[in-house]
C-alpha cells in the first residue's frame, strides 16, 4: 500500500534493517551463531495497519531442555521477544508511511519493556509457528500479543 510505505511481503522485516545493521542474537541475520528469526508482514485485508506478522522456528535437537524433545524455555522466549519487537517496528514503520531499511530516514527500533510467558505445556523440538500483532498503542509505546 502506497499510504503505509512498501513492505515486501517476501522479504522478512528483519532482512529489510539493511546490511549489517541487526546483529540480535535471535533475530539477526548478521549474528553467525544465531537463530536468524524471520518474521514476515502479511496484511490484514482492507486495513494494512492492522496486519501481523508471522515467523516459522524450527529449533535445532541440541536446543532442548533437558528432554530431548523439549524445546528449552529460554529459547521460547527470545523467538517470542524478537518476533514481538519486530511486529511492533513493523507496525510503527508502516503507521507512519516509512520503508524499513530507508537509508534517508533515521532508522526505528523497538526495544522490549515487559515479556510474559505462560508455558502451558511442553514445546516439542519441531517447527513453532509464531503470529503476533499490535493489539494497541500508549503514547510512544506498542502492545504486542
Amino acid at each position: 500500500s502506497e499510504a503505509s510505505g512498501p513492505m515486501a511481503a517476501d522479504l522478512a522485516v528483519q532482512d529489510l534493517i539493511g546490511p549489517h545493521a541487526n546483529g540480535c542474537y535471535g533475530c539477526g541475520p548478521y549474528n553467525e551463531k544465531g537463530l536468524k528469526l524471520k518474521s514476515y508482514w502479511v496484511d490484514e485485508e482492507n486495513n494494512p495497519f492492522l496486519g501481523s506478522c508471522h515467523a516459522t522456528f524450527v529449533p535445532d535437537p541440541s536446543m532442548n531442555g533437558g528432554h530431548p524433545n523439549v524445546t528449552y524455555g529460554g529459547i521460547l522466549a527470545c523467538i517470542v521477544d524478537c518476533h514481538s519487537m519486530n511486529t511492533a517496528m513493523a507496525y510503527l514503520y508502516r503507521k507512519q508511511g516509512l520503508s524499513i531499511g530507508d537509508k534517508s530516514i533515521p532508522q526505528k527500533w523497538c526495544v522490549t519493556k515487559s515479556l510474559k510467558l505462560d508455558y502451558k505445556r511442553p514445546t516439542p523440538v519441531s517447527a513453532i509457528k509464531l503470529t503476533a500483532r499490535v493489539t494497541g498503542t500508549k503514547r510512544n509505546r506498542r502492545i504486542v500479543f
